[in-house]
């Protein structure tokens, strides 16, 4: 049966939260629930981004603080492979992935010519992935 024909027998509604968030455990809804109310905070975030360009600036480490909460909630991993993890994960509850390669700031030749290469990677990884 085709993927298509699968979707179209299944009804989505995303009022019913129990199917919504099937695959989070208590402590994982109350994590986001808490940075999601941060996020909404535009006093919050002013600071934060503020904080952030400053320590950015002075090269101060703030993976500590970046990848157990933003990161860890929006991002499935740093390589592709990383990533299949987290893709396989969401597969089992029918949660479709699409990898993003992102990097910003790069414009000289090696981290575009990288750019690419991670690019056609994500796309051969997405034909050999069927989630």
């Amino acid at each position: 049966m085709s993927d298509n024909l699968i979707q179209n027998k299944i009804k989505i509604n995303f009022e019913n939260t129990e199917i919504a968030f099937k695959s989070k455990s208590n402590a994982q809804l109350n994590k986001a629930y808490l940075l999601f109310k941060v996020m909404g905070n535009p006093g919050l975030v002013k600071v934060g981004n503020s904080l952030t360009k400053i320590a950015i600036g002075i090269h101060f480490p703030i993976g500590w603080a970046a990848r157990p909460t933003l990161y860890a909630h929006f991002v499935g991993g740093e390589t592709i492979k990383k990533c299949n993890t987290a893709v396989k994960a969401l597969g089992e509850y029918n949660v479709k992935a699409i990898l993003d390669y992102s990097v910003e700031g790069k414009d000289d030749d090696v981290d575009i010519e990288k750019a690419l290469t991670e690019t056609i990677d994500s796309i051969k990884n997405a034909g050999q992935n069927p989630n």
